[in-house]
């Protein structure tokens, strides 16, 4: 017996290599996003974590890796944010052209708050 889907984990966030990251409701409501927060991706103890690291309610001008919701006519909890250094970066620690990535239980890390690990190994 052979089952038709397969693996049915779907991924959390995604980084292609033009630099788009698009990043689901689940990742969006463990760290709080808002429009026009700044993302980032941090080592701690050999881990890669995504963190908020600037609010977009705090900012001034346009900045790299800022979210802005997908779609702009209702309510919606998925965010997308361009970084090519931040997509080649991740593209480049998975080994492929394109990283669908699940994440992992949220942790506090100072001075950034709660942070999602991404689970890199497991490249959907």
């Amino acid at each position: 017996m052979t089952s038709i889907l397969g693996n049915t984990r779907r991924p959390d966030i995604k980084f292609y290599s033009d630099g788009k990251i698009e990043i689901t409701s689940t990742v969006a409501k463990q760290l709080s996003l808002q429009k026009g927060d700044v993302i980032d991706v941090v080592v701690h103890k050999g881990e890669y974590y995504l963190v908020v690291r600037a609010k977009g309610d705090r900012l001034i001008g346009r900045h790299q890796a800022q979210c802005f919701p997908t779609n702009k006519n209702k309510v919606c909890r998925n965010f997308r944010a361009y970084s090519k250094q931040l997509c080649s970066a991740i593209l480049d620690l998975t080994g492929t052209a394109e990283a669908r990535l699940p994440i992992g239980e949220t942790i506090t890390i100072e001075p950034y708050g709660n942070a999602v690990p991404l689970i890199t190994r497991n490249n959907l």
